[in-house]
């Protein structure tokens, strides 16, 4: 007989609700700049005004074109990145680069939006990339397969061209979460950290606070302790737990305690 590995039970409607707070996050600091009034670029194609009319209806004119000429990072394409990577395309942002070293696996098919049947064994940033593509035609979609590390999280975005105007770290390790949110911060470069959706169930639970403030989840309050301990971040207030020292980071964490306390069984 076949003994099947043990199967993580993640609400999909968490996930999802985890990944679109992260990507309006990320639309709303976009939109911010724009100058109400201003026109998109006369090169933005009819079919692009047509697919993101929606967009255009609730961010602006100014804002679609300012998400037309944006380019976004999704780090981490497991159960929130594939899900943030999608509403990043469906919002109509210009270029995207998928980082992930991952294949697409049957298992995942309950919380991952790129495993369906047909692409198993296949790189998550190619079938995302494609998925991506037939949303938006126009989009210039970057391919990692690699993982982002405290080795290379600096060169990943020294290297990027066009330069990364915002990024959404969906990496499940902390241990690799917190070099990229700090590479990210010392470079002016918006960055969303997302905690763990695993073992919660509750998608009104999510929110969006300061990553000083998160209390909840477990892979976000290693990445906070990791960027005192090792980055030089604020340290907590005496006292005080969390501390009232702000990040000025915005984490998308849940406020529903999980039944499984270890970090690095969390698949993000």
């Amino acid at each position: 007989s076949t003994t099947l590995a043990p199967v993580r039970v993640v609400d999909t409607r968490t996930t999802m609700r985890a990944a679109t707070t992260g990507s309006l996050i990320l639309a709303a600091a976009l939109v911010a700049p724009c100058v109400r009034g201003a026109s998109m670029d006369p090169g933005i194609l009819s079919d692009y005004a047509l697919r993101f009319r929606g967009i255009k209806l609730l961010y602006g004119e100014a804002a679609l074109g300012r998400f037309s000429r944006s380019h976004v990072a999704v780090v981490g394409l497991g159960g929130v990145g594939s899900w943030a990577a999608e509403a990043i395309a469906r919002t109509g942002f210009g270029t995207i680069t998928l980082v992930d070293m991952d294949d697409a696996c049957i298992s995942n098919t309950n919380r991952q939006v790129h495993s369906v049947a047909g692409v198993v064994g296949q790189p998550k940033v190619e079938v995302m990339g494609r998925r991506i593509e037939d949303i938006n035609p126009e989009c210039d979609v970057r391919r990692i397969a690699d993982w982002v590390t405290p080795e290379n999280a600096d060169g990943f975005l020294d290297t990027a061209l066009p330069r990364i105007d915002a990024v959404i770290d969906c990496i499940g390790l902390p241990d690799d979460k917190s070099p990229l949110v700090d590479a990210c911060v010392r470079r002016g470069i918006f960055v969303v950290t997302t905690g763990t959706p695993g073992d919660r169930r509750d998608p009104t639970a999510v929110q969006a606070i300061d990553l000083a403030q998160v209390t909840t989840d477990p892979v976000l309050v290693r990445v906070r302790n990791k960027l005192r301990k090792t980055h030089g971040w604020p340290a907590e207030v005496e006292g005080q737990r969390p501390s009232k020292a702000a990040f000025g980071v915005k984490a998308v964490s849940s406020t529903e305690e999980p039944e499984n306390e270890d970090p690095d069984d969390a698949d993000t």
